[in-house]
């Protein structure tokens, strides 16, 4: 699968989406997900994705700005956005 980030293609891999809700677990009919509806809900979850990401490095671009240190671990899985 390709997505456009900031006008460039990068390839990514996509995972199957198999049920949406909590309902009857015992009937697998009712928990089918069609492709189009898988399609969505992956583009839903990029896009909250990418707006997290953009609202942390914003927080972090104004944090410096204030002078506010913020907590790093030395395993961050954010690492590409904590380091200076």
């Amino acid at each position: 699968m390709s997505i456009l980030v900031e006008g460039k293609e990068e390839r990514t891999v996509a995972k199957r989406v198999y049920r949406i809700s909590d309902a009857d677990e015992s009937d697998e009919s009712a928990n089918v997900v069609s492709l189009a509806q898988n399609r969505a809900f992956l583009e839903a979850e990029c896009a909250r994705l990418l707006l997290g990401e953009k609202f942390f490095t914003d927080f972090l671009v104004y944090a410096k700005e204030m002078a506010v240190p913020v907590y790093q671990r030395p395993s961050c899985l954010c690492s590409r956005y904590c380091t200076d």
